[in-house]
Order: structure tokens, then C-alpha cells, then sequence
């Protein structure tokens, strides 16, 4: 590829998948912080392995879903 293409073909997709992952870092952060402080209003307390688990696996499922829809 290199060869045929030059060193810019390793660079084509960088821009638009770059647009596509800060919106899904925004979310999955956005998400994290606003169910943490949810639950510790609730609860009180933030350090059971299993709920941050939990809530690890519940913002990369929505942000994913935002960022790549069925």
C-alpha cells in the first residue's frame, strides 16, 4: 500500500474516525459521572466492585447505541 498509495493512504480515516470517538467519549464520561453521583446521593457511598461494574457496562452500552445504532 505504501508503495502504491504513499504514506497518506495509512492516514484516509483518521479525521472521520476521530469525529466519531470523541462523541463517544463525551457520552460514556457524561453518563459515568451523572449515574456515580446518582447513586451516591441514594447510597451515600461509591466502592462496591459490582455496582461500578455495572455502571461501566450500562455507559458503554448507551454510549455505543449513540454511536453505532442498530
Amino acid at each position: 500500500m505504501y508503495k502504491t498509495e504513499g504514506p497518506k493512504t495509512f492516514y484516509k480515516r483518521y479525521i472521520p474516525s476521530m469525529m466519531g470517538v470523541i462523541p463517544y467519549a463525551g457520552t460514556s464520561f457524561f453518563t459515568y459521572e451523572t449515574l456515580k453521583k446518582l447513586y451516591i446521593g441514594k447510597h451515600g457511598t461509591f466502592c462496591h466492585n459490582l455496582v461500578t461494574m455495572t455502571h461501566n457496562e450500562n455507559v458503554h452500552f448507551l454510549s455505543f447505541s449513540e454511536y453505532e445504532p442498530l
